[in-house]
């Protein structure tokens, strides 16, 4: 049995390897045109390699010529592709929009002057709820005394200058120590400064007041803004990390932000602080030291 089998093999070989002539001849003249010298192995072997390159010659007009998008489901797929690219750019988009918006009506309430702007958290929450008509008690007209004197030491603060030429805002803080990179500049539409301190530095609030803005814009970034007293307002912009929400009453002092780099207009890590008095930017080092 086996050695059927091996002289079967031979017998495959020696086909493979017998040799055949090709001769080419004239139908007329039986004229001898050409002679091929040939065996079934380099046939086999010619015929496969004909097919393989017919099969890559296919297959790279397909990949590198627009012949691909008449395969039945690949155009389907690119179209769903690019749909779902479109979509999630639209998306993006709209938050975007949806940022700026927020921020432009923000920005209209502070400059229409929309703010409740009355002295914050200088009286018990309770006090405006025991006035009545009728004529306050002792306490009641103290503690009204009191109030005004603090609002007329915040205008008088306002309105005064002390020697140097500066306001005097002895009761305010700077929200930050470090340089001063660039100057406010109203021509330049730089309507505040910036100033440079190290990195997971916090921010301070220059003063008293309620946060009136606790949000991400598209230019500035991560920004906070709080109504003070005798309508100043004072706003932080490029921070990396907002730390009070919109509504938060806080003191001088307190907390507010980490300095950063966030927004599209900022080329470094600082601090861009902007005060704003009766609706119109002032420069902040006519009233704090930095």
């Amino acid at each position: 049995m086996i050695n059927e089998e091996k002289n079967k093999i031979k017998d495959i070989i020696h086909r493979l390897k017998s040799t055949y002539r090709l001769v080419v001849l004239n139908d007329e003249t039986f004229e001898e045109v050409a002679s091929y010298k040939l065996t079934r192995l380099n046939l086999y072997v010619f015929t496969s390699f004909i097919t393989v390159l017919l099969v890559l010659l296919t297959v790279m007009m397909i990949i590198f010529t627009p012949l691909k998008e008449y395969i039945p489901g690949y155009g389907d797929l690119e179209t769903r592709n690019k749909v779902l690219e479109l979509n999630d750019r639209y998306e993006e988009i709209e938050n975007m929009m949806a940022s700026r918006e927020q921020y432009i009506q923000s920005l209209q309430t502070i400059l229409l002057q929309k703010v409740d702007t009355t002295s914050y958290e200088l009286a018990p929450k309770d006090f405006n709820d025991s006035i009545s008509n009728d004529q306050p008690s002792k306490e009641e007209y103290a503690l009204r005394q009191d109030v005004e004197k603090r609002e007329k030491f915040n205008i008088n603060s306002l309105n005064s200058i002390n020697g140097t030429g500066k306001k005097n805002f002895n009761h305010m803080i700077s929200p930050v120590k470090g340089h001063i990179s660039a100057e406010f500049d109203l021509e330049k539409g730089h309507q505040g400064i910036d100033i440079i301190a190290p990195k997971g530095t916090a921010i301070k609030s220059i003063m008293d007041g309620v946060v009136i803005m606790s949000d991400y814009t598209l230019e500035t970034g991560y920004t906070l803004g709080i109504q003070h007293d005798n309508n100043l307002i004072s706003f932080y912009k490029h921070n990396s990390i907002l730390l009070k929400k919109i509504g938060k009453f806080v003191k001088s002092g307190d907390a507010i932000a980490i300095i950063g780099n966030s927004g599209e207009l900022t080329d470094g890590p600082h601090l861009h602080f902007e005060l704003w008095y009766q609706g119109k930017p002032v420069n902040p080092k006519n009233y704090l030291n930095f």
